[in-house]
């Protein structure tokens, strides 16, 4: 993931992700992920989900200082139309 948020390398930043599987049923609601900028990129320990097909429905990062830092637009939003995938996206 690029970004345009100057932030030193090495900085620790967090995401809250909720994510629902085929039926929609609630597999995470608003999971904190611990996230780094490692070489400009924004990586996560290993998530790990059963087999299956899953929604991801909320992702917003925040920086240390606790502001959100990016929040992806969910589809029918105003700002949707500024992304190319909106949420929910599927993940598989």
């Amino acid at each position: 993931m690029d970004y345009n948020y100057p932030l030193p390398e090495g900085e620790i930043l967090y995401a809250i992700a909720s994510v629902k599987d085929s039926l929609g049923t609630a597999v995470w609601d608003e999971k904190y992920i611990d996230l780094f900028i490692i070489d400009g990129k924004l990586i996560s320990d290993p998530i790990i989900l059963s087999e299956g097909k899953y929604f991801l429905n909320k992702l917003i990062i925040y920086g240390s200082n606790g502001m959100a830092c990016y929040a992806t637009p969910r589809n029918n939003s105003i700002m949707a139309e500024t992304m190319e995938l909106p949420l929910p996206q599927l993940l598989s």
